[in-house]
């Protein structure tokens, strides 16, 4: 949960900063911006780190029933929203428009 807010904040903060005017407080938003694809780039290696050792311990989609079938959904789930957020946070680092204003609100439902 507290991993969960800190991304949401670190996304507002590098966007207002973004949008500000000053070039300094632009650089300081792109540095931010940066750190939340590396967080998340960090979330998914280890995420994909877990489902392999759970792989390989017998824990899978189709083992051990409703289990196994909501942790890996569930998770599965997250990390997509994980990676889309990536891929926008990367299209925003490089073209500050009005989207990379709706990315941040949307952010979390943050704002």
């Amino acid at each position: 949960m507290i991993a969960q807010y800190d991304c949401s904040r670190r996304q507002q903060f590098s966007v207002s900063r973004r949008r500000s005017g000053d070039q300094e407080e632009g650089k300081s938003g792109l540095f931010w911006l940066f750190a939340t694809i590396v967080a998340g780039s960090i979330f998914l290696s280890v995420q994909a780190w877990e489902w392999n050792h759970l792989h390989h311990e017998g824990l899978w989609f189709d083992k051990h029933g409703i289990y196994g079938s909501c942790f890996f959904v569930m998770t599965g789930f997250h990390g997509a929203h994980v990676f889309i957020g990536i891929l926008l946070d990367s299209r925003g680092a490089f073209f500050v428009s009005s989207s990379l204003d709706i990315i941040g609100r949307a952010h979390h439902l943050a704002r």
